[in-house]
């Protein structure tokens, strides 16, 4: 991705643009450093086999790859894993402060709507906001990489624009598009000279807007300067990126980028996503080392953001766009089931606590809408609950934002 198609991206890819004309450089400053909370959505693309992570079974040839008396437990904690990989170390170092929610009904096999549903909370309709969008909208919309995203469904309602990035070697170098390859040692103009070409930037941007009378032009305008000054921004990223990413799991490079944006106070939000999840055919050769690449990279984005002083700061949701199903096909695959599960630990999130079950036939069972616990009467977990928990989690559920995305079903006390 060149810099052109990232100024393009960054700078016009949402609907709505703010326009700096009424912000000055010292506000436009103080807004560059949003302090928090950052919201990372772990996406496991193409459906996930919660039975070889967080909801284990071990019966009825649901896995092949353990049995019932082989489940992982830990001392006082609700939380059983499935023992492959290194489910054990992950589950056991974060299991005071994870939240587990099983027996979700994403009440499709479509892999869009499934996606669709599990990040926007939103079955029916294409146009509303994922969570990521809506907080970065509510808390800092204006900022360069307020969304920052890796790829999956990603909509933002129109509400901001939408950074994504697809390769996130690059990024170093259109962090910093005044030197070559974004090497300070390498600059293409001397640092006065720098600074005149901006002066006059600005100045012909005011000239031309005030010009500018017709609002699609001025939009435009304001779309392409905004860009301009986000991408000096960006520089700041570059700053708290290491010399190299790593190479072993592409979603671990993806959290240093973010956690970069996020130390640089330029980032509110971000989507990680591993493809590869959609296992019709070698299920078990095919889920288990995705899982643990998941698990590898949540557990290094908490390492080093604790290293960069973010932990507190840090909220991390993991889902999929469903389940798998309870047997195998003849290919020793697994299809589609729209039963899964959602993990989030994190500031603010009460953890270890199992929401929600399924059975051994891995069907939902009900939970009771006050206390949560298991009950044949209670409602059926679905993704509206959790979105309606995770805007009131965010202090945003009754901004006028998230106001023009109702959603329905009840509200259940999830992450308190």
């Amino acid at each position: 991705m060149n810099r052109r198609d990232f100024i393009k991206l960054a700078g016009i890819a949402g609907m709505t643009v703010v326009s700096p004309m009424a912000l000055t450089r010292s506000v436009r400053a103080e807004e560059m450093n949003y302090p928090g909370p950052y919201y990372v959505m772990v996406n496991a693309i193409g459906g996930w086999d919660t039975t070889y992570l967080c909801d284990p079974k071990g019966v009825n040839n649901i896995n092949q790859a353990y049995g019932q008396g082989d489940i992982g437990s830990i001392a006082s904690s609700p939380i059983t894993y499935a023992p492959v990989g290194n489910n054990q170390y992950f589950f056991e170092k974060y299991a005071s402060e994870l939240l587990v929610l099983n027996g979700v009904d994403m009440a499709t096999t479509s892999h869009a709507a499934g996606e669709r549903y599990a990040w926007t909370g939103s079955l029916e309709n294409p146009e509303y906001p994922t969570f990521a969008a809506l907080a970065a909208a509510a808390h800092a919309p204006t900022l360069p990489l307020s969304y920052l995203s890796y790829g999956g469904h990603d909509a933002t309602g129109a509400l901001l624009p939408l950074t994504r990035v697809s390769n996130v070697s690059h990024l170093r170098g259109l962090a910093d598009p005044d030197h070559k390859e974004g090497h300070a040692s390498k600059p293409y103009h001397a640092p006065r000279a720098a600074e005149m070409i901006r002066q006059a930037v600005d100045a012909r941007h005011s000239a031309r807007q005030n010009a500018s009378h017709l609002p699609t032009e001025q939009t435009a305008r304001s779309a392409l300067f905004t860009a301009r000054m986000g991408a000096r921004e960006l520089r700041r990223v570059r700053e708290h990126l290491p010399s190299e990413l790593p190479r072993d799991n592409e979603m671990k490079a993806q959290a240093l980028v973010a956690l970069a944006a996020f130390k640089a106070g330029l980032s509110v939000s971000v989507n990680l996503v591993l493809n590869g999840f959609d296992s019709h055919a070698q299920n078990d050769s095919e889920q288990l080392p995705k899982l643990q690449l998941v698990l590898n990279a949540v557990d290094f984005l908490l390492e080093e953001a604790e290293r960069m002083g973010l932990r507190d700061q840090i909220v991390v949701v993991m889902a999929s766009d469903f389940g798998r199903t309870p047997t195998y096909n003849p290919d020793q695959g697994k299809d589609h089931w729209a039963i899964g599960s959602v993990m989030a630990l994190g500031n603010g999130i009460r953890g270890n606590r199992v929401i929600g079950a399924t059975d051994e036939e891995q069907r939902p069972f009900n939970v009771n809408p006050t206390s949560l616990a298991l009950e044949y009467e209670g409602v059926r977990l679905r993704p509206e609950h959790i979105h309606r928990a995770l805007r009131r989690h965010a202090g945003i559920a009754d901004s006028p934002i998230a106001q023009r995305f109702a959603l329905k079903e009840d509200d259940l006390d999830i992450f308190s």
